[in-house]
Formats: C-alpha cells, sequence, structure tokens
C-alpha cells in the first residue's frame, strides 16, 4: 500500500492505492472521514468496525480527515492492511 498525506481546504487528505492487488485497509481514525474516487467527486461510502474504519484498497482513492495531517500519518503508518 502506498500513501502520500497532503493538507487541502483545512483538511487532512491521503492518496492511497495497493500496488498489486486488492484488500481492506483498517485505520483508527478520530473525527469526520470522507472516501472518494477522486479529490472533488462523489462521497464513498465508509464501513465502521469498532473505533475503526474499513477502507477498500486497489486503485487510487482520497481520504479526507477533519483530523490534522500528522495525526491521518501516524494512523495511516499504523493501520492493518487485511
Amino acid at each position: 500500500v502506498r500513501a502520500f498525506v497532503f493538507e487541502r481546504g483545512g483538511n487532512a487528505c491521503a492518496v492511497y492505492w495497493h500496488e498489486s492487488g486488492e484488500g481492506m485497509l483498517r485505520i483508527e481514525l478520530e473525527g469526520n472521514v470522507w472516501l472518494k474516487d477522486e479529490l472533488y467527486g462523489e462521497e464513498l461510502p465508509v464501513q465502521a468496525d469498532g473505533g475503526a474504519i474499513l477502507l477498500p484498497i486497489s486503485s487510487r482513492r482520497y481520504l479526507i480527515c477533519s483530523c490534522s495531517k500528522e495525526q491521518l500519518a501516524d494512523a495511516l503508518a499504523k493501520a492493518e492492511l487485511i
């Protein structure tokens, strides 16, 4: 899994993708999150898993969060591919 974290419009954002397949990423994040296929596209559903969320991983997607850029980067570093 590859990811780049950046800030846009006052929110932390990450573009992420799976290099060689697909799966689900379990990530613990605080605050509001939005998932999109394109940065300005339609919002996709996010699946909750206890205190975490499950994100589909295959082609490029954008995760937008109301947390800080540092919190998002830390959460991605601790995320689990399932």
